[in-house]
């Protein structure tokens, strides 16, 4: 491999892309992965997920250089592995050392009023909040949790309702504070706002007629000030104004070490997916591959994509071979 590499940045969705359908990375996708990291390729995961349950998957892929975690849909980014082990970082939460890069959240305001969207006493539609560490539910439904088995992340159920009445008490007490002069320099309240720090906002329902009308209030009301996409058939994303995976990965390739004298940008990049939510990135980078067991509806909006093998044949690792010629 004496010829310089195609592509500086591999950027791989997780569910349905890199993920094989019983959720593991596969030894042969493991390989690959850390064969382009050992030749100084930038290996990026992104994912709809929180990070406090897929962090462990690229911490335990033990690449040989840091990988990248793009998490939330968006709304973080991390640094994981060896950098952070070298710094001694630890952590008290159970989670692998990571460094928090790009943070960016929906506002509480907004939040609140998704809140209010799905009436009192709601069986159908689970509202998920990923809030610094923590995934929060509206409903309990243990089901769920076949999904985070591998992280053990467990959900802490809230009451929406409870929610948005701590919150209006929260800016009640902040005027308070305000006309008393008590608001520190920053201009907030000591009281902390319980609504704040919220990454992402999901809406899950097996009903999708409901979660296409909800979609189509949430972008009426906020046009401007939040994202929204379905990241699964039966599951609503609502992310803060302009955050994408695309966002994300392109703040991150900002911070990353220049190639050549020139900046890296999605043209340094060959990227993977299969979602709705990857249709930005994909169409962002300099090679897009789109799996076979893709969306429908991804593959006729990106026609001019590749379509490559399915996340049950290795898809990734395959196109990674065949591109970077790996013998």
């Amino acid at each position: 491999m004496t010829e310089p590499f195609p592509y500086a940045v591999v950027v791989t969705d997780l569910d349905g892309t890199l993920l094989s359908p019983s959720s593991t990375v596969t030894a042969r996708s493991r390989a690959v992965l850390s064969r382009l990291s050992q030749a100084g390729v930038y290996i990026v995961l992104a994912t709809g997920r929180i990070h406090s349950d897929v962090a462990s998957i690229l911490y335990n892929m033990h690449l040989p250089q840091p990988g990248y975690l793009v998490t939330s849909g968006g709304a973080r980014v991390h640094l994981i592995g060896s950098k952070q082990e070298e710094k001694g970082t630890t952590t008290t939460t159970g989670l692998p050392p990571m460094e928090l890069i790009v943070e960016r959240d929906v506002e509480p305001e907004v939040v609140c009023d998704l809140l209010q969207m799905i009436p009192p006493g709601e069986t159908e539609i689970n509202i998920y909040m990923y809030q610094g560490d923590d995934w929060k539910c509206t409903l309990d439904w243990h089901e769920e949790l076949e999904n985070y088995k591998d992280s053990g992340l467990r959900y802490t159920l809230v009451d929406p309702q409870e929610l948005v009445q701590e919150y209006q008490e929260y800016l009640k007490h902040q005027k308070e504070e305000e006309a008393k002069g008590g608001v520190t320099n920053n201009g907030t309240s000591h009281r902390k706002n319980p609504l704040a720090g919220m990454g992402k906002v999901a809406f899950l329902s097996d009903n999708v007629e409901r979660l296409h009308a909800l979609e189509r209030d949430i972008l009426q009301k906020y046009p401007k000030r939040v994202e929204v996409v379905f990241s699964a058939t039966h599951c609503l994303d609502v992310c803060g104004a302009g955050v994408t995976k695309r966002s994300a990965i392109e703040a991150l390739l900002r911070r990353l070490p220049q190639q050549n004298g020139a900046p890296l940008t999605m043209a340094n990049c060959i990227v993977f997916g299969d979602g709705m939510n990857d249709k930005e990135m994909l169409a962002a980078g300099a090679k897009g591959c789109v799996m076979g067991n893709a969306n429908p509806r991804l593959k006729a909006l990106l026609p001019q994509m590749e379509v490559i093998g399915t996340n049950a044949e290795d898809g990734v690792a395959k196109k990674l071979e065949e591109v970077f010629k790996l013998e």
